[in-house]
């Protein structure tokens, strides 16, 4: 068979097509990997588990994790944070609010003025000493013994009195007690010094009560040999 030549402007043309066909093809190589070693850095490292932490591929994948991205897909779009990305600024914390509102500032204390001293109790005013009032003696009155009415009217004088006497009062009471006294006195088995006492006793009441009547206080009358012969309230 006879051999075909191939003109020479028609394989310098598909040379030329070749070239460019390579150069496009490595051109478009080089970006993809270029994309896929930008994607891979500005994801960050996986914080290490702690020391207690189990081995991850124990247990199953997290679906926070997801499936794994095939190789040469793009993973999914991340905030990188590099050299020409601005930090985020902390919010400002606020102030602290008082719980309530400060003490108002007391005032310097002073020290109390000193307590005048206590005024001295005067002394009360000395007594003078009760001055015993010397004794004075009751008025005394003696009668002779030849003035005294004899025995039998003694006992008239004294039971007349004794019946006008009014009932119930201090003066028939005591004539009661002289009448009652002789009488006993007068019975037979007393002593003769309490009878002869007795009688003298009669006589010197009757003499009374026959000249001054019922005295007003007490009245005490006495022999010479200083027996009381009458002490009661007449």
């Amino acid at each position: 068979m006879p051999r075909h030549r191939t003109p020479p402007a028609l394989v310098v043309a598909i040379l030329v097509a070749v070239l460019a066909a390579s150069v496009a093809g490595g051109w478009f190589i080089a970006s993809r990997a270029a994309g896929d070693a930008a994607t891979a850095s500005a994801q960050p490292e996986p914080a290490e588990p702690p020391y207690d932490a189990g081995d991850p591929a124990d247990g199953p994948p997290s679906q926070a994790d997801g499936p794994p991205q095939p190789a040469g897909v793009p993973g999914p779009a991340t905030d990188p944070v590099g050299a020409g990305d601005r930090a985020t600024e902390p919010a400002p914390v606020p102030a602290p609010t008082p719980d309530s509102p400060p003490a108002p500032d007391q005032p310097p204390t002073t020290d109390p003025a000193p307590s005048p001293p206590p005024t001295p109790t005067p002394a009360p005013p000395s007594q003078p000493e009760p001055s015993i009032a010397p004794y004075q003696p009751p008025p005394a009155l003696g009668i002779a013994a030849e003035a005294l009415p004899p025995e039998g009217r003694a006992w008239s004088i004294l039971t007349a009195a004794r019946r006008t006497a009014p009932p119930g009062s201090q003066e028939r009471a005591d004539l009661d007690w002289i009448v009652s006294f002789a009488r006993s006195a007068a019975g037979p088995g007393r002593p003769e010094g309490r009878r002869a006492t007795a009688r003298r006793a009669l006589r010197v009441n009757a003499w009374w009560y026959a000249r001054r009547g019922s005295p007003d206080e007490r009245v005490i009358a006495r022999d010479p040999d200083g027996v009381i012969l009458t002490y009661k309230r007449g």
